[in-house]
């Protein structure tokens, strides 16, 4: 739901947040519109703070330079931990590797040559990471998260003021 007041707009309930109000301002007369507030729903802060994989900010750094490099080290980040002992490897092919993360690359071939390369620079800074490349796309192999346990604390401050920890 969009709802606009003067000089602002409230969207409510979307899929991750409660509200959010944007509010314009007007300089060198363009419009230009900006986040004020967010508030996100109970259940998506919840999923954040039960499902959440921090990423080690020297790999983050290290990676900032290469969108592409940041996109992969936190799909993998996040996804290999999560894949199931019991299940084996999983097989993410070319065609849906390509429509995640080759939007700039008309075609395959070149995309799986920029992917490879970039998987190399993930490796290099994610070296607990484990996959299999071949020609049928990735096998994602069960691996540690990028920042083990001990690292992991950090305080989140909720609407309504309590920390989490």
């Amino acid at each position: 739901v969009l709802t606009r007041e003067e000089g602002s707009a409230t969207v409510t309930k979307g899929a991750f947040m409660d509200q959010f109000r944007l509010w314009s301002t007007r300089r060198d007369r363009v419009a230009e519109a900006s986040p004020h507030t967010v508030r996100l729903s109970d259940a998506y802060f919840e999923s954040l703070i039960t499902r959440a994989v921090p990423l080690d900010e020297h790999a983050v750094w290290s990676l900032s330079h290469n969108a592409l490099a940041m996109d992969l080290y936190a799909w993998l980040a996040q996804r290999l931990h999560r894949i199931e002992p019991k299940g084996g490897p999983v097989l993410v092919p070319w065609p849906r590797l390509h429509e995640q993360f080759g939007a700039g690359y008309r075609e395959l071939f070149k995309f799986r040559q920029v992917f490879k390369a970039t998987l190399a620079q993930v490796q290099a800074v994610y070296p607990q990471a484990r996959w299999t490349i071949n020609e049928r796309g990735v096998w994602l192999h069960r691996s540690e998260p990028p920042v083990g346990r001990r690292r992991r604390r950090a305080t989140l401050l909720r609407t309504d003021g309590r920390a989490d920890h």
